[in-house]
């Protein structure tokens, strides 16, 4: 039988190859890079950065502060993960490789996420449209000249970029500059926050609780010894919908007895548990099973013949919240070459105007070794 999304996945490869080939004399290329420049819609982002030049200076400064916070924040996370390595056995490297995926499926391998790829390219484009065209919209608040604007492609990912005059930008005071560099991965974080508001709308109008899913299981307690797993929909033959009427039934029930367990897999299979409830390590009175929870929905039934839309609309802001954060919080770092490496480069500016080459070169090995050191980790299990 033909696996329809591998299917619309090659058509999609095919339709874009044809296009390129036809429009080839359009592109310039750089290495595996194909680019193609534009004056289209330049017009369109210095009329709408040189608009409202006071709204967009206190969004550029908010920008910067947000920017400042995201990298520091990365930095001491990273350095947590990475200390965690040698310090905690078992602990996982955090930091994955956001790739497509030719299939409908999530697919999780050691340092690699696979991401559906409708989801996937959806996610990089809106990602590039976004960040490109955030840094247009505030160097022309800043008087910067924008030279030309245009797409691109490294191999399938679809790419954007706005270039400023980099001489122009560089005479600039570091502020403006500021502005300009941390405008993209701010648009970056905008977009995620919009993709958590509008799914906090979908799963109120589209979709009921549907039980308390089980994430994980604490060792030495009933649902661990009998591998519990699914999610919680009836205790002792009541209807569970949420974590709550989860802990009132758990509630009524004296560490001792004997409580009937319900969980539903993905599969839609039901099946049944007889446990011996244990008593709250916390001491709070009720019956403790050692399962740590989540909140599960489902559609609501009168829309269960839009079901796939839903499900895919859903798993689309998903990915579009988790690699625009994820890009754009990468993207600040200090790293020579990244929007964040440029932000703080005029910060070593102001501490050393002799150094501050090289302590720019010092936070960038550091960061690239340490990433290294995870990755490492990571693809270390493969062997």
């Amino acid at each position: 039988m033909i696996d329809l999304y591998l299917a619309s996945v090659i058509a999609f490869i095919i339709v874009l190859a044809v296009v390129v080939y036809k429009e080839w004399n359009s592109f310039e290329r750089q290495s595996i890079l194909l680019l193609r420049r534009t004056q289209k819609g330049k017009a369109f982002i210095i009329r709408l950065g040189t608009s409202h030049p006071t709204f967009w200076k206190w969004l550029g400064n908010a920008g910067i502060a947000v920017g400042f916070f995201f990298s520091v924040w990365t930095i001491w996370l990273l350095l947590g993960i990475t200390g965690s390595l040698f310090t905690t056995p078992g602990a996982q490297p955090g930091l994955s490789l956001v790739l497509p995926s030719p299939t409908a499926d999530t697919v999780i391998a050691p340092g690699v996420l696979g991401v559906p790829f409708w989801n996937w390219i959806i996610s990089i484009a809106l990602l590039v449209v976004f960040h490109e065209g955030f840094h247009g919209i505030i160097a022309a608040r800043e008087k910067v000249k924008i030279q030309s604007l245009g797409l691109g492609l490294l191999l399938v990912i679809p790419l954007a970029f706005v270039e400023p005059d980099e001489k122009q930008l560089r005479k600039k005071p570091a502020m403006a500059q500021m502005r300009v560099f941390a405008a993209g991965s701010f648009a970056n974080f905008l977009i995620a926050g919009a993709a958590i508001l509008v799914t906090l709308a979908m799963l109120s109008a589209f979709f009921i609780p549907a039980g308390a899913g089980i994430v994980s299981l604490q060792q030495g307690f009933p649902a661990y010894e009998q591998n519990v797993t699914g999610v919680i929909t009836a205790v002792n033959g009541n209807q569970i919908t949420n974590i709550d009427s989860l802990s009132k039934a758990f509630a009524s029930i004296s560490p001792g007895q004997q409580m009937q367990i319900t969980t539903k897999l993905a599969s839609g299979e039901a099946r049944y548990y007889t446990l011996t409830a244990a008593a709250d390590p916390d001491g709070s009175p009720g019956a403790y099973i050692g399962v740590n929870l989540v909140p599960v929905r489902d559609i609501n039934p009168k829309y269960s013949l839009f079901s796939g839309v839903i499900n895919f609309g859903e798993g689309l802001l998903y990915f579009i919240f988790l690699i625009n954060l994820g890009v754009g919080a990468f993207n600040l770092m200090p790293i020579r070459g990244l929007d964040g490496g440029r932000m703080w480069e005029l910060v070593f500016r102001r501490v050393s105007r002799k150094h501050y080459g090289k302590l720019m070169n010092i936070a960038t090995y550091l960061i690239v070794l340490i990433l290294l050191i995870n990755f490492s980790f990571a693809f270390a299990r493969f062997f």
